[in-house]
């Protein structure tokens, strides 16, 4: 039970840093959006 609770937790963390990845890179696009726009 306890590994088990351990690997749930494991997987939730790499799923939020996923999550948080996927934010940076909408991010980073956006902000080449307005540097091509700049130009």
């Amino acid at each position: 039970m306890k590994r088990r609770m351990s690997d749930l937790h494991g997987w939730t963390v790499k799923e939020k840093h996923h999550q948080e990845e996927k934010a940076e890179e909408k991010q980073k696009k956006k902000e080449e959006k307005k540097k091509k726009k700049k130009k």
